[in-house]
């Protein structure tokens, strides 16, 4: 279960090893080619549209993945507070801010302020899950949070709107780092697919229910391969896929080791937007990497926590 399960360490070494390693570069791969995936979609994909789209076909999916390979999906009644909570911060608040985030102020830095989530993530669990801030923590939180204003400190005047943008993807960053540790602290009678998929669901609906109010045109007889192709891996890479790895990492490692460990996904989102988009690297850029990947060291490999 999600609430009670320990770390996974290496008992050879009394890391967190290099499994868990393995499912955080694999994420931080996923998440973010997602951000320029996302940015090629909305030329085509009005972006409510697309947020809506990406995350019904997603959670029904996964659902659909439940029930094939016999998970349970039905959630007792004492439970559906924690989805509802859940649903909202992880889902809808997170993927609509992160969307007009994009929109607005582009992928490789969206992909930079999303991630502050390592900080409010590391917040939130000292004061829901009573977890310690180490100092070998809050100096990886230091590097991340360095990371961050060296990609920031670069000419934001090329972009749509960059204080509404900021704000949207800091708001997302908040939400997603309050329903990581939530979602940390409940001890969920569901498997991870089903999980997932019932916060996809349940966090879409006001979003659909503000789509059918605001009624934004669709022209999907116009979106060549190339927005297609970007449609159905923010479906299947970025979320269906993604989220069964993060959640799986939810509940391997203390919540502010994870904030961090995910810190290698604005790396991956930067670099990634360069190679899709032409987006520039700048120096800014080396250092931000450089930064995180000490954050990255610091808290993967921590020793083993007194028993």
């Amino acid at each position: 279960m999600t609430g009670t399960r320990p770390a996974a360490l290496d008992s050879a070494t009394g890391t967190y090893g290099l499994g868990s390693l393995a499912l955080v570069a694999t994420l931080s791969l996923m998440w973010g080619a997602g951000y320029p995936a996302m940015a090629v979609a909305m030329r085509w994909f009005e972006p409510l549209t697309l947020r809506c789209a990406v995350m019904l076909a997603s959670g029904v999916i996964l659902l659909l993945y439940a029930a094939a390979t016999g998970q349970r999906l039905h959630l007792p009644r004492r439970q559906w507070r924690d989805l509802a909570v859940c649903a909202l911060f992880n889902m809808t608040i997170l993927q609509i801010g992160m969307t007009y985030g994009v929109y607005f102020v582009g992928a490789g830095r969206s992909s930079v302020l999303i991630y502050t989530m390592l900080i409010w993530t590391a917040l939130f669990a000292r004061l829901l899950l009573g977890e310690p801030l180490s100092a070998r923590r809050i100096f990886a939180l230091a590097l991340g949070a360095a990371a961050v204003f060296a990609l920031l400190a670069q000419d934001l005047s090329d972009v749509r709107d960059a204080p509404l943008g900021v704000v949207l993807n800091l708001v997302a960053a908040a939400s997603f780092g309050f329903g990581t540790v939530w979602t940390k602290r409940t001890i969920w009678s569901l498997d991870l697919s089903a999980m997932a998929g019932w916060q996809l669901v349940v966090g879409v609906a006001p979003l659909v229910a503000i789509w059918f109010v605001v009624a934004p045109p669709v022209a999907v007889v116009a979106v060549p391969a190339s927005g297609w192709a970007a449609f159905v891996y923010m479906i299947v890479g970025a979320n269906v896929l993604a989220y069964l790895v993060w959640f799986r990492l939810v509940r391997r490692l203390p919540a502010a080791v994870l904030g961090v460990g995910t810190l290698a996904t604005p790396c991956v989102g930067v670099l990634s937007s360069a190679l899709i988009n032409g987006d520039a690297i700048r120096p800014n850029d080396a250092v931000a990497l450089a930064l995180v990947c000490g954050a990255l060291a610091l808290v993967l490999f921590e020793p083993r926590p007194p028993r």
